[in-house]
């Protein structure tokens, strides 16, 4: 997986050992714990119970947790993620949430989940010693589900693709489904154009179901706006 690789890169590179951070393998409970921290912050600051209440709901725990995450998967600022977002104005709190979440992070020195992948990527943007070592040793990079894949995925295979590394990526762009986390179709589409030059290679029949359910699928995508054209 991404992750996988980006977690041997930053131990091989040395990146944990002289930054002194820590990999945090408890994705989902520590930090959620100090996205807790923060909440509790943020709450004490509010003068109305109701918003104290409103910063303080799981709901808005959860809130904090997705935006963190597409944040990184987008590696933008916070408050342009907010733009692009369908987060209502009434939780513009959480931009600055998401600071105090990450200067609490640097502070502990620990690396979640999505942060394997941020460092990575900016490890190997920065680095050119780095990037040259991985360009003599990734020869073929294999990506399966590609439509999945967010901003930050997008730019560590940029980076890993040296001029003698071929790409092979295996995707569907109508199952495109990981907008939440940062996933879009313009990844697939843009592919032969992003990665030139490439083949392209359909896969038109599946031995999954039979040709009615893989007619009325096909009548359904049909619908959808962004994809290849037959």
């Amino acid at each position: 997986t991404f992750h996988s690789f980006c977690l041997k890169l930053l131990n091989q590179t040395g990146f944990l050992r002289e930054t002194g951070f820590r990999v945090d393998y408890q994705s989902g409970e520590s930090d959620k714990s100090l996205v807790k921290t923060v909440l509790r912050a943020v709450a004490g600051q509010e003068k109305s119970f109701q918003r104290q209440q409103m910063v303080k709901d799981p709901k808005t725990i959860e809130l904090l947790l997705s935006f963190i995450g597409l944040v990184k998967a987008y590696m933008l600022p916070p408050r342009e993620v907010f733009r692009m977002s369908e987060i209502s104005r009434d939780y513009l709190f959480i931009i600055d949430a998401y600071e105090q979440f990450e200067t609490l992070r640097k502070q502990q020195k620990v690396l979640f989940f999505d942060d394997w992948l941020v460092e990575s990527v900016k490890l190997l943007e920065g680095n050119e010693a780095v990037r040259e070592h991985y360009h003599q040793h990734c020869k073929l990079v294999v990506v399966d589900e590609f439509q999945d894949i967010n901003t930050a995925q997008y730019r560590l295979l940029k980076q890993l693709l040296g001029p003698d590394t071929q790409l092979l990526a295996v995707g569907d762009v109508d199952q495109c489904i990981y907008k939440w986390r940062g996933s879009a179709p313009q990844f697939m589409l843009d592919f032969e154009q992003d990665f030139a030059p490439a083949s392209t290679y359909s896969l038109s029949r599946t031995f999954r179901f039979g040709h009615s359910l893989a007619l009325s699928a096909s009548h359904l995508i049909a619908n959808n706006k962004q994809r290849f054209s037959d």
